[in-house]
């Protein structure tokens, strides 16, 4: 059974206008006007990736790895940047990760860049200013300082990756992905392997570059998956049957739900509820843990084995934090009125 899960409410993402980048200020030197922007991190048009992770053996298509929609890079106003998201593989994916970078040492477009930069890449050489194209390098501002944490998901969990910044510092404008004349970003990095995954294993002497664009957009990401029980149950004969979910309730994933067997099967209802919270409601004698209102109730046949069926979240970024509620309903003899009812199952639906 395929539940296709609708958010009622979408996390909305403002967008401020250009700032001057630099004021001078009276004592002498720099006083920044730090840029304060929410970005959504797209993927490059031509190679429909963001991320780039190679080693030895690899093929192409196993080191490229596009962003899922809801990517952020967020610019806070302390010259720090955040870039937020997964990664998926282009050639595989069910391998995926969650990934965070954090940015400092900013240098506006005003400054001197950083030692090494700007990094001109070869696509860009004919659409730069001096070859009468739209591509000027000295609008570019800079992180000087990057790193990050990519945690395996799906096929790689258990596997998770450090990077640190290789070569250039990491550069920001039009043009600035290195690929084509987009508003983007670029930085090249190390990478180490704090562990692997719990099936298989990346190969060593990994290193990664990052080339985005960055656009408006209405929803963000940056939130954890997290499933978790609540509540007590009401037990019928065989106590409180169980419900789970196997795996995490990730966009653009199927994580499994699995209820519990018994020594009978029962006719029951699986409750649905979309909310803020949890609810305690008293209900055939037992309590209803959905938050109201009820989404839906459907009838479903649980076998004395018990029952698990997939569950597909779409890759949309607007239902990222939209917190889903679960309870089954069963008719049993022993139970309060003639029913027993599971504990409530809490998923809140995310990207990381």
């Amino acid at each position: 059974m395929n539940l296709r899960l609708t958010a009622l409410a979408a996390l909305a993402c403002a967008v401020s206008t250009f700032a001057q980048d630099v004021a001078h200020s009276w004592a002498g030197g720099w006083n920044h006007n730090y840029p304060d922007k929410d970005y959504c991190v797209t993927n490059l048009e031509g190679e429909q990736r963001v991320f780039w992770l190679s080693a030895d053996g690899m093929t192409a298509e196993q080191k490229r790895w596009r962003v899922l929609e809801g990517a952020a890079f967020r610019q806070n106003g302390d010259g720090t940047a955040t870039m937020t998201g997964a990664i998926v593989n282009v050639a595989n994916p069910d391998w995926r990760f969650s990934v965070v970078v954090e940015f400092s040492s900013y240098y506006s477009s005003w400054q001197t860049p950083p030692s090494g930069s700007p990094k001109i890449e070869s696509p860009i050489v004919p659409l730069l200013q001096s070859n009468g194209g739209p591509i000027d390098p000295g609008t570019w501002s800079y992180y000087a300082q990057f790193e990050g944490t990519l945690t395996g998901q799906l096929g790689l969990a258990g596997a998770v990756l450090q990077i640190t910044r290789r070569g250039p510092a990491f550069q920001i404008g039009v043009g600035a992905n290195g690929k084509d004349a987009t508003f983007g970003g670029s930085g090249w990095f190390d990478v180490q392997i704090v562990s692997q995954p719990t099936e298989g294993e990346l190969p060593r002497g990994l290193v990664g570059d990052i080339n985005g664009s960055f656009e408006k957009c209405e929803c963000l990401g940056g939130i954890e998956a997290l499933w978790e029980n609540y509540g007590t149950g009401t037990p019928g004969c065989d106590g409180v049957r169980s419900l789970t979910m196997i795996g995490k309730p990730l966009t653009g994933s199927v994580p499994r739900i699995s209820i519990g067997g018994a020594s009978v099967g029962a006719n029951s209802a699986m409750v649905w509820g979309i909310g803020a919270g949890a609810t305690f409601v008293p209900l055939l004698g037992g309590p209803l843990l959905i938050q109201l209102p009820v989404v839906a109730a459907i009838p479903v046949f649980v076998p004395a084995e018990g029952y698990v069926f997939e569950c597909s979240i779409p890759e949309n970024p607007c239902e990222i934090g939209t917190n889903v509620y679960l309870q089954i309903v069963s008719i049993d003899p022993c139970g309060p009125a003639g029913f027993g009812m599971t504990r409530g199952l809490h998923m809140r639906i995310g990207d990381l």
